[in-house]
């Protein structure tokens, strides 16, 4: 299954726990495959430099977890709790979202897969079976 966001949530679905955010954290999910997509593209295009490869939607943490659940089940809990509660050893940002600006004009033609889209992907590939549980 891997380690990444909607593993992290599916884990807490089959054992029944409340998703747990930080409350004003923010970020631009981004599907793999884009990411593998664009580098791809951008060897082709012959591009240099540094580009932030992500999606342009910024979504706060608990928005995501509502989506990825919602699509199974509806009121699942989710707790938005201050940075604090979770103390962690190292500070964390609130805003990791990326600043894609520079990599849209060079991209112009690219779209990236919608979250909504990425969400059943994930729940499709559980539903087959492919994570090991239903």
């Amino acid at each position: 299954m891997g380690n990444h966001l909607f593993a992290e949530f599916y884990k807490k679905y089959l054992f029944k726990e409340p998703i747990k955010c930080i409350d004003g954290m923010v970020f631009n999910p981004t599907y793999l495959n884009d990411i593998a997509e664009c580098v791809f593209i951008g060897l082709k295009k012959n591009l240099s430099g540094i580009y932030h490869l992500a999606a342009p939607n910024i979504f706060r943490r608990e928005e995501i977890a509502e989506k990825f659940m919602r699509y199974k089940v509806s009121n699942y809990p989710i707790e938005v709790l201050n940075v604090k509660y979770f103390n962690l050893v190292e500070e964390k940002p609130l805003n990791s979202s990326l600043i894609t600006t520079k990599f849209k004009k060079e991209m112009r033609d690219f779209s990236f897969t919608e979250m909504d889209s990425v969400i059943k992907i994930f729940w499709g590939k559980v539903d087959d079976g492919e994570y090991g549980y239903r």
